[in-house]
């Protein structure tokens, strides 16, 4: 069976998991973002708006451990926020027909902190100034998209230490945005704890 926990849930949580036993990965990123997650088998792609490899040398980049790619980007401890966000103006005929951003990334936490997470965030800033934010917590999801993840291990204590595991979330794109809205896609450390990071990006599906 697996577990759940209401420490830290919401009211948007709590009504999705009524009559249920136990959550699902799309549950714990709920949880997060308060988003419903979309079904990926009824998704289509249409574009890719950037991404982050990290393939050219620089002090923050160390070689992939894993070999997938060139380079991973280490993030200090002593650092709160990531140094190579992803910043892009909202234009109409890119978004176009999208119905949702996609926010994704690989990471591995050498250390583990129980409360304060790493976030993966998404920040709009629209000329009206609403306040659109959505944080998603990092190292309680790293491992949980294995095909062979373990039933008991779906909770938001979770953790796979110096484990690399890709994360994502959905966000419905919010009605009303306009030429030139920035939407920056970011890594908050909260916790100050290191933590390593590759293939950062941003998509449209709908």
């Amino acid at each position: 069976m697996r577990r759940t926990f209401s420490e830290e849930s919401n009211a948007a949580y709590n009504l999705n998991m009524l009559f249920r036993t136990g959550a699902t990965y799309a549950d714990l990123v709920m949880m997060d973002v308060q988003e419903v997650q979309p079904s990926e088998s009824q998704l289509q792609k249409v574009a890719t708006l950037a991404c982050v490899t990290h393939e050219d040398s620089n002090d923050h980049h160390i070689p992939d451990p894993t070999g997938e790619s060139r380079f991973v980007f280490r993030m200090p401890a002593g650092e709160e926020y990531y140094r190579e966000q992803i910043k892009v103006p909202y234009s109409k005929a890119v978004f176009g027909n999208a119905r949702y951003i996609k926010c994704s990334g690989r990471f591995a936490c050498p250390q583990h902190y129980t409360y304060y997470k790493h976030l993966l965030t998404l920040d709009i800033t629209t000329r009206d100034k609403r306040p659109l934010w959505w944080g998603c917590r990092i190292d309680n999801k790293i491992g949980l998209t294995d095909a062979d993840a373990p039933l008991s291990e779906f909770h938001i204590y979770h953790c796979d230490l110096n484990k690399w595991g890709r994360i994502w979330f959905y966000v419905p794109i919010p009605a009303g945005l306009e030429e030139g809205d920035q939407v920056r896609l970011d890594i908050w450390n909260i916790g100050w704890q290191e933590m390593l990071v590759d293939d950062i990006c941003l998509e449209l599906y709908r």
